[in-house]
């Protein structure tokens, strides 16, 4: 289950930048841009594997509080995709602070041995 789990958040992440690069090219299909909806695919996908997979580690505090970054992020990653759809050009930087807080979240993680 741990690997079926893994290659749903790289699909999901995978749709996500398809999306942010499918939007300035305005592909579209039968007049109707895809973008926002390839990304919104993306964004409930890494939410599936982050409520599948939660951080696990031995300081319950610090573990929260990871988990609370992670749900902000995923609260701006859908915020994103709201945007976009309304073709409001801030999705850009929605974007950009829920992946630089999915970065902070990662080198913050508790080391696995």
């Amino acid at each position: 289950m741990k690997k079926a789990s893994d290659i749903l958040m790289y699909f999901g992440g995978l749709m996500i930048l398809a999306a942010a690069i499918m939007k300035p090219m305005l592909i579209e299909f039968h007049y109707h841009p895809v973008a926002p909806w390839i990304m919104a695919i993306g964004v409930v996908l890494v939410i599936i594997y982050r409520i599948i997979n939660p951080l696990k580690g031995s300081d319950k505090k610090r573990i929260t509080r990871l988990q609370m970054q992670l749900f902000f992020s995923s609260l701006a990653y859908c915020f994103a995709v709201y945007l976009l759809y309304n073709n409001d050009s801030r999705w850009v930087v929605t974007l950009l602070i829920a992946a630089i807080i999915d970065l902070v979240v990662i080198f913050r993680l508790p080391s696995q041995q």
